[in-house]
């Protein structure tokens, strides 16, 4: 099945997002954001642009996620002022952490279709005039990489040297990051030496990288000895091992 368009949030995790774009076929794509996403909107567009140039990407900024109320509106403006239905099928995508505002995303855009992802790299398509009719598609792990999935939101990764970096954000300690092809997640591990004193450091990039890649679908551990104090500092979803 190809869709004339899809219609989905940008959230968290961009592999849900990839995956998306490499398991279904389409023409064009409107994404919406928040202004807490804004500032790698552009490192995303220039990524799938420049990977996919046979499809069309179209981004619609909305309200902070702290005002539903006005995401709500912002959403029913932008379809009233802008000709989705022109022709052909679409589908609203849904995944971990964007499904609050998916309900008012279907209402409005009128689809017939919703994609949702399952456990790994296992995305449903499902016809709404149809309850028993669904589409499964299994996405082969290798169709994404480490090296892509970090370029989408402006990181990259040395594996020689083991240093991940982003504009403006680096850590001079070793960092092991991968990607499993088997579930879809990406994983990033530190540790923390005896002989120095950078804890605080470590956990402080940590809860970078988390902020980047999202709770779902990404792993964080920090191995080692760590204070009291920086435990406290650990955001939800990183790992301490001592």
């Amino acid at each position: 099945m190809r869709f004339q368009s899809i219609f989905a949030f940008v959230g968290d995790s961009s592999v849900p997002l990839l995956g998306l774009v490499e398991a279904v076929e389409f023409e064009s794509a409107n994404l919406f954001f928040t202004p807490e996403k804004a500032e790698k909107m552009k490192v995303l567009k220039s990524y799938l642009c420049d990977k996919y140039r046979n499809r069309s990407f179209h981004f619609h900024k909305l309200p902070s996620m702290n005002d539903t109320s006005l995401q709500v509106a912002a959403i029913s403006d932008t379809f009233a002022s802008t000709d989705f239905f022109e022709r052909g099928e679409s589908a609203v995508f849904v995944s971990a952490g964007t499904s609050t505002m998916v309900l008012s995303m279907w209402y409005h855009a009128r689809c017939r279709y919703s994609i949702t992802l399952r456990k790994e790299l296992h995305f449903i398509i499902s016809d709404t005039n149809s309850s028993n009719e669904k589409t499964s598609l299994i996405l082969d792990g290798s169709k994404l990489d480490l090296k892509g999935i970090l370029r989408s939101r402006g990181w990259e990764y040395d594996m020689e040297k083991r240093v991940l970096r982003s504009e403006g954000l680096s850590l001079s300690e070793a960092v092991d990051a991968s990607y499993s092809k088997e579930t879809g997640e990406l994983s990033f591990k530190c540790v923390v030496s005896e002989e120095l004193e950078h804890g605080e450091k470590i956990v402080s990039f940590m809860s970078s990288l988390r902020k980047e890649f999202g709770v779902n679908g990404a792993n964080y551990i920090i191995k080692g000895r760590l204070t009291q104090r920086e435990k406290n500092l650990l955001s939800h979803g990183i790992r301490h091992i001592n």
